[in-house]
């Protein structure tokens, strides 16, 4: 099996409390080939510097992801996502970063 990798350019955006999230879903790869699998989402986040978790999965052609566990008003919080397709994984974005109001 050849070694594949998915590379997709995803834009990110935050919002409130709870933190809202929203991407819009690639319809092809950065190469322009066609995304042909669903793609499914990880949605990885820092709190004030800490190190990335996963903090969600998003499902099946889903756009948007709510975040209300541990928000802290006046806290920075910085999220990252990676598109999943037949299980590879892409790189992530880059980091979006709000500080709740």
């Amino acid at each position: 099996m050849p070694d594949m990798t998915l590379i997709v350019l995803l834009i990110l955006t935050a919002t409130g409390n709870p933190i809202g999230l929203s991407w819009d879903a690639p319809t092809t790869n950065i190469d322009g080939s066609p995304i042909v699998e669903p793609l499914t989402y990880n949605v990885y986040r820092s709190r004030n510097g800490s190190p990335y978790r996963l903090t969600k999965h998003a499902g099946i052609s889903a756009t948007k992801a709510s975040i209300t566990e541990n928000v802290v008003s006046g806290e920075l919080n910085c999220f990252e996502i990676a598109a999943i397709e037949s299980g590879i994984s892409s790189s992530l974005t880059l980091p979006v970063c709000i500080t709740v109001p």
